[in-house]
């Protein structure tokens, strides 16, 4: 379930210290049809991933039961609050973040799952067995991997080792710290991570 949340936390982590991902960064920069909207031209990365971005939460949109595709659907959804004003936990902020990650790394040749495998999965010999996924095969970030406990402990292992795995570093320590770091609204959540404060 929310476990999924803090891999494509620290693949966030990774983008930026690729130098692709600016989580500072406007959405709208990314995806044009935010620019009209007052609201959701203000919304950042940053804010997508530490769900102060004042979008709905998308419960029933991302969850529920249609043949939609929920990446597409989830940047039809309302801004409720100001952006950068409250904490509001759900799976909407997350989908979008892929809607982001879909457009950046079309470039590569990569979707956002082949990339999170590259990076993380296989790094880490991790078997995922299953995705939930819409119907149109888009993973849901937000609570879409099964896994053993042994591999979520893998990854738990490294993120604790300071982003090495088997003495290769996947992820630099001063990257994966990003994901550490919580918000003045909410100090207890970071980027796709709960920081027990």
């Amino acid at each position: 379930y929310s476990g999924t949340k803090s891999f494509f936390g620290v693949l966030a982590a990774i983008g930026v210290e690729e130098g692709w991902l600016d989580l500072d960064e406007p959405v709208s920069k990314t995806l044009p049809e935010w620019r009209d909207d007052p609201r959701k031209r203000k919304i950042t990365i940053r804010q997508l991933l530490n769900f102060t971005s004042g979008l709905e939460t998308g419960f029933s949109q991302i969850y529920g039961r249609s043949s939609v595709d929920k990446v597409s659907a989830s940047t039809t959804l309302e801004v409720t609050r100001e952006p950068g004003t409250s904490f509001v936990y759900g799976p909407s902020h997350l989908q979008v973040f892929c809607a982001i990650l879909r457009k950046k790394l079309k470039f590569r040749g990569q979707s956002y799952e082949s990339y999170l495998n590259k990076k993380l999965i296989k790094p880490l010999d991790i078997n995922v067995t299953k995705w939930r996924a819409d119907d149109h095969g888009n993973v849901i970030p937000s609570a879409g991997m099964y896994m053993t406990g042994r591999d979520g402990m893998k990854f738990g292992q490294m993120v604790v080792q300071g982003g090495q795995w088997n003495g290769r570093q996947l992820v630099e320590t001063n990257s994966l710290r990003l994901c550490f770091t919580g918000t003045r609204i909410n100090p207890a959540y970071g980027i796709n991570f709960w920081l027990n404060g």
